[in-house]
């Protein structure tokens, strides 16, 4: 055994023997400092990803916060007239920016609604015209 090596050199690498190859010890720390350094790649590149998703999540938050925010102030600029014609009222707010209003269709009376009738065709209109001329 050398006298001159550290303590942790002899721990790792075989110096008592007498053909002992330094290439072969030289080509395993390169490759360990090569796996290593993709590691390392790896994890900074799951990072970034992380980090970008949380700015893509939190930016979309924010716009959604935002239109949230116009929604409810623009509703609640209408008076109340203009509210129950659109068939809402002051509570219901808050449930529509949440987006979790349910109409009340059976609060609404259809009893006095009356059922137009459809409008002939445009063809059909000029055929009898034409008939009653020819006559």
């Amino acid at each position: 055994m050398q006298k001159n090596a550290s303590p942790s050199a002899n721990r790792f690498l075989p110096i008592d023997l007498p053909d002992f190859d330094s290439t072969y010890v030289d080509k395993k720390t390169i490759e360990a400092h090569i796996r290593r350094a993709q590691a390392i790649s790896e994890h900074i590149s799951q990072f970034s990803s992380f980090i970008s998703e949380l700015f893509t999540g939190l930016t979309t938050w924010y716009t959604k916060k935002k239109e949230r925010q116009f929604l409810r102030d623009e509703l609640n600029s209408f008076s109340d007239y203009e509210l129950s014609d659109i068939g809402i009222s002051r509570c219901d707010i808050e449930d529509i920016v949440a987006g979790t209003f349910v109409g009340r269709r059976s609060d609404f009376d259809t009893t006095n609604v009356k059922v137009l009738k459809q409008p002939k065709a445009v063809d059909d209109l000029t055929q009898q015209d034409d008939a009653s001329i020819a006559a």
